[in-house]
């Protein structure tokens, strides 16, 4: 199913509204490289056993966000300079099962700079945050030979300010202050025509402190370009290409115009056959007052056939091929509740579309819970033990092969063991309004 595709993919808490697959997936088609890059949620506590994931995934390049780019570096075997000196990683490469570290966001804060200041050396800048942002902002602008000081969010009072950019020609916002509209780190009565704005911030539109900075002269660059450019060393590093920066600007700001119109998501649940995915699924529809669809039942409706007459007309390979264009046809349609065939994460660009398009609930369930609940079904042709019959075993070698992919896709996961569909349904709802 993944003949000559490699996976990419960010990971980070929260991730729903990361613009990365856009600009990623835009640079692969374009680069007519066969990658495909996506997300995966990690909650704090989370990351090794996510790392373990992605090892045993051979996924060939990640990103890293908050909160995770410090504590990653505990978990690969090599740095660069920057990330070593940073303290942070936000770029890792895998090469033959070895992750090296890097940190792209001092340069593409570098690179975003120099779009707007001609010359950096000898020059004095002032950065707001002491976080891994401001801190890769700091070290590229010191490797350029930049004067440098920085102020924590403690140290943001209207005096301080005034002091520290009355002497600055940059200024550089490296915390969330502006991600909501009506605030700034910056008021404007502060601001001068001769300094030049960078803010790390990127929202649909412009922050306040970019409209205010423009309004009285200075010059300004946001957080979109500085993504576009961590992203294309990232890519650079991955693949040995270098992306259109175009292309991948022109993406991120129209997948930003996407997201702010997009109505409520899809749900899709995944997981083992037998974990429970069409019965809490009708459930959730029905509680959430949504439609329900269960992927199985679509092709065997649209084929006239039942799933086992499928796979022993066509084989697995023409299945997953059906299952695919069923789920792309799905992922165009808001506000379903889906429940997938046991092995569509097997295919990654049905945990895309899952992941770009909706939320993806695991159902997991244990081989032994499952077997009982599965116990004389004959219409499950890839559980089959030498004698034809159903065996726990064989269950559990296809349950642990198949782990992975379903730790990758989830967003939420909830053990079904020993539990009722309507307690389950009931936890999948509140974790739902948890990720809102």
């Amino acid at each position: 199913m993944n003949k000559n595709k490699e996976l990419y993919c960010l990971i980070g808490y929260p991730v729903s509204h990361s613009l990365s697959p856009a600009i990623h997936n835009s640079a692969f088609r374009e680069s007519r490289i066969k990658g495909i890059y996506t997300t995966m949620l990690v909650r704090p506590g989370e990351l090794e056993d996510s790392i373990s994931t992605l090892r045993r995934l051979n996924v060939k390049g990640i990103n890293v966000t908050m909160p995770h780019k410090e504590t990653v570096v505990r978990f690969v075997e090599e740095m660069d300079e920057a990330a070593g000196e940073i303290g942070a990683v936000n770029t890792i490469v895998n090469e033959n099962g070895k992750l090296k570290g890097y940190n792209t966001d001092a340069v593409g804060a570098v690179e975003a700079v120099r779009s707007i200041v001609d010359e950096l050396k000898g020059k004095r800048a002032v950065i707001l945050g002491r976080g891994g942002m401001s801190r890769a902002v700091a070290f590229g602008l010191k490797q350029e030979g930049m004067k440098i000081s920085q102020l924590g969010r403690d140290e943001m009072k209207v005096e301080n300010l005034s002091s520290e950019i009355g002497n600055a020609d940059l200024v550089c916002n490296c915390t969330p202050l502006g991600t909501s509209p009506g605030t700034t780190p910056i008021p404007k009565r502060l601001l001068k025509k001769e300094l030049a704005i960078f803010d790390a911030v990127y929202i649909n539109g412009k922050t306040d402190l970019i409209r205010d900075a423009a309004s009285v002269g200075c010059k300004t660059v946001d957080g979109v370009q500085m993504l576009v450019n961590q992203g294309a060393n990232s890519f650079r590093l991955w693949t040995g290409t270098n992306p259109s920066r175009e292309l991948m600007l022109k993406e991120a700001r129209k997948a930003m115009n996407i997201n702010k119109k997009r109505r409520v998501k899809s749900i899709y649940f995944v997981g083992f056959m037998g974990s429970g995915k069409s019965s809490v699924g009708k459930e959730v529809a029905r509680e959430l007052g949504k439609r329900f669809v269960d992927t199985d039942d679509e092709l065997s409706y649209n084929h006239s056939r039942t799933v086992r007459e499928i796979f022993d007309a066509f084989g697995e390979e023409k299945f997953r091929k059906m299952e695919q264009k069923e789920i792309e046809r799905l992922s165009k349609k808001d506000e379903l509740v889906v429940a997938s065939g046991g092995g569509s994460v097997l295919d990654y660009e049905n945990i895309t579309r899952m992941k770009d398009h909706g939320t993806v609930i695991f159902l997991r369930a244990e081989a032994s819970t499952i077997f009982e609940r599965l116990r004389g079904d004959e219409s499950r042709p890839l559980l089959k033990g030498t004698d034809g019959t159903m065996e726990e075993n064989e269950i559990l070698r296809v349950l642990n092969a198949r782990m992975p992919y379903y730790d990758f896709a989830r967003d939420i996961e909830i053990i079904t063991d020993e539990k009722s569909v309507y307690d389950v349904a009931k936890e999948a709802i509140k974790k739902l309004d948890g990720l809102k």
